[in-house]
């Protein structure tokens, strides 16, 4: 055990880089099969083979490089590290020559992506050049001083210089193409070229600084084993450039990976001196910091990324963050949250549109399990697929009509497509990053319920608004013959006073009272619909106690026996300003809810007693009946709230809080 980890140790760094070079070797093969498996794409294949041979080479060239970083190093011959560095020496460069001729494929405007003759004559020099170069004994490397394990010096032949410089320049023209690339005029292509563009740069740099100026200059190979590690940066960040659509900002790519490295960090130093510094109790502490980290990993994390956030963002925040956050707005309204959504992902044109026969071809579209639309998406599918279905060409064109390059589903509880989310950039040139698609979709999965039920209510409120006007009729000409009667019995009581007919007028009365009050509360309903404010213009001083008993008596009960357990205590009484008619709706709100549980809590009784004070007027009404959670109760004057009711829909107790806010009141609740 203990010469496993000594041997571990020791080849550490050469474990490392085999390790990226399994990984190479693997995304190498999958990158292969994808290829294979995908008969329907139009472009000739022939443009993806030299990605496949450059980072074959990449691989064989990360291997050779982990031969200087093992103990096999001085164990073996200088003559065999003498093969091996040149053998590196022909797959760095042949690498780099495949990378040229993958970055002319793709650039290239001819037919079957042939090159011109500058690029060929290029092309077969720089093959021959590295062959030959390092085939032939003391033209590129003549002898290595070896003094241990990654410890060496490299001593180079007087035309070594020939396979540097050609080198070189084929880097340099693979950064040229890439440029050109990065012109073209599709939005999509020249964020593609800006990944590979990085990845390049980030390997070029980081040879130049240790391969040449740390190796050559100044005689240090000791980090010669960082470009080929550094170099799975450029493998991959081209490769997924090749593979997506959709990109990460490169702000959200360094928040993520700063704030996750940092995080490693944090973890693995203690683990680092206590081996620097031969701690016995290094096992039992090692299983224990692993628990630890496992319980604190994302909590400490979250807080590195607070602080990273402040760092690379200020106070603007991380996209996902600024986009989620605007479920707030969305709650008080679906048009503030759009406008809100709009400036923050800087479109010019996003809006909500229901589900219809007119965008029935959008909707087939998600028919198929995409969650999402983008037509950077649908550009390449179409572009790289002969076989694309015809439907994918009508989606393009009715997208390119309406100017939209982004189309997000908003489903209902029972995941059925309501409305769609449609915009495009302010900028024609900009795509939508991947961290924007992300908290999009995390946001309408949130807000969709309150889209839904605007929508709902919106409805609710023209149908509402619809039969309150039909009912005005009828009700109007049952006034006018209520008060025709009321007339004609006037003069009968007059002539012919009985008992019965005083009955009778007594009833009529009564109907006549619950007729304006109906049509009090129509008017009520009309203005609510129509978003006025409720006026003030006919409140009057009432007794409160006077107007309580009167509400008592107009509500409707089920039964005597339910009558009989609300009681009033009338003591006390004050004056206010305001309308009796929204007073009876408020208290007709909560004795309605609280006789609701008469039947299922036969012992619940209601109470209204009245507190004058010096500077606030008080009624407690107080039900015996269930009660409400604290949980519930934070919500209970909230629209559309309701809880334990079928037929409840939240807007009763809303309602009652902005009548009493009229009235220069308030309501609370209390309860256990």
């Amino acid at each position: 055990m203990a010469d496993l980890y000594q041997a571990v140790t020791t080849n550490v760094i050469a474990i490392f880089l085999i390790a990226i070079s399994a990984v190479i070797a693997v995304w190498t093969g999958y990158f292969a099969r994808f290829l294979h498996s995908k008969p329907s794409l139009s472009h000739d294949k022939r443009i993806y083979f030299p990605y496949i041979i450059y980072t074959s080479f990449i691989s064989l060239w990360i291997l050779s490089n982990a031969y200087f970083q093992s103990s096999l190093l001085i164990e073996r011959s200088d003559i065999v590290a003498v093969n091996i560095a040149l053998a590196a020496n022909i797959f760095s460069g042949l690498a780099f020559i495949f990378a040229y001729l993958f970055s002319c494929r793709i650039t290239s405007k001819k037919d079957n992506f042939s090159l011109t003759f500058t690029q060929k004559f290029l092309l077969y020099t720089s093959i021959i050049i590295t062959l030959l170069t390092n085939i032939i004994p003391r033209i590129n490397i003549t002898s290595i001083d070896i003094k241990a394990i990654g410890v060496f010096y490299i001593n180079f032949g007087e035309l070594s210089f020939i396979f540097f410089g050609m080198l070189i320049i084929i880097l340099l023209s693979t950064i040229i193409n890439l440029l050109i690339l990065h012109k073209n005029n599709t939005c999509i292509n020249r964020v593609k070229a800006k990944y590979m563009i990085t990845g390049i740069i980030a390997f070029i740099s980081s040879t130049f600084l240790i391969h040449f100026i740390a190796a050559v200059i100044f005689h240090d190979f000791t980090a010669a084993w960082l470009p080929p590690a550094l170099s799975v940066i450029e493998v991959f960040l081209i490769g997924y450039a090749l593979f997506n659509s959709r990109f990460y900002s490169l702000k959200y790519i360094i928040f993520i990976t700063s704030s996750t490295f940092i995080n490693i960090i944090f973890y693995t130093v203690p683990v680092i001196l206590l081996e620097l510094y031969h701690i016995k109790e290094t096992p039992f502490f090692l299983v224990l910091w692993t628990l630890i980290t496992g319980f604190f990993w994302h909590r400490t994390l979250r807080l590195v990324r607070l602080f990273a956030n402040k760092i690379i963002y200020h106070k603007k925040g991380n996209p996902v963050e600024n986009i989620t956050k605007i479920i707030s707005e969305f709650k008080i309204s679906t048009d503030l949250g759009i406008s809100k959504l709009n400036t923050v992902i800087h479109s010019n044109n996003g809006i909500i549109v229901q589900v219809s026969n007119k965008n029935q071809l959008l909707r087939d579209y998600f028919k198929t399990g995409r969650n999402i639309l983008l037509k950077q998406d649908l550009d390449v599918l179409l572009n790289d697929n002969v076989l694309a279905d015809n439907h994918l060409h009508l989606v393009s064109e009715q997208l390119h009509k309406m100017g939209v390059t982004l189309v997000v589903p908003i489903l209902d509880e029972s995941k059925k497509i309501t409305h769609f989310y449609i915009a495009s950039k302010e900028m024609s040139n900009v795509l939508f990053s991947c961290e924007e698609i992300m908290g999009l979709q995390r946001l309408f999965e949130r807000a969709n319920r309150f889209i839904d039920t605007e929508e709902k209510v919106r409805k609710s409120q023209v149908l509402a608004g619809s039969i309150a006007h039909e009912i005005r009729n009828p009700l109007s000409k049952i006034k006018y013959h209520f008060e025709k009667i009321d007339s004609d019995f006037l003069s009968a009581l007059n002539s012919l006073a009985t008992l019965e007919i005083e009955k009778i007028h007594q009833e009529l009365t009564e109907g006549k009272k619950a007729l304006q009050l109906g049509t009090k509360f129509i008017d009520v309903i009309l203005d609510e619909l129509r978003g006025s404010s409720i006026s003030t213009s006919f409140f009057q001083h009432y007794s409160a106690a006077s107007l309580t008993s009167q509400a008592l008596n107009d509500f409707s009960l089920y039964s005597e026996e339910h009558k009989k357990r609300i009681h009033l205590e009338a003591t006390n009484n004050f004056y206010f300003y305001g309308s009796d008619t929204l007073f009876s709706f408020v208290l007709f709100n909560l004795l309605k809810n609280a006789v609701y549980y008469f039947d299922t809590f036969p012992e619940s009784h209601i109470s209204i007693q009245f507190e004058k004070g010096l500077k606030h007027n008080k009624i407690h009404v107080r039900d015996t009946g269930p009660g409400i959670t604290e949980e519930q109760l934070e919500n209970l004057f909230d629209e559309f709230y309701s809880f334990g009711k079928v037929s409840g829909n939240g807007l009763g107790l809303a309602y009652c809080k902005k009548v009493m806010e009229s009235f220069s009141g308030s309501i609370s609740c209390h309860s256990i």
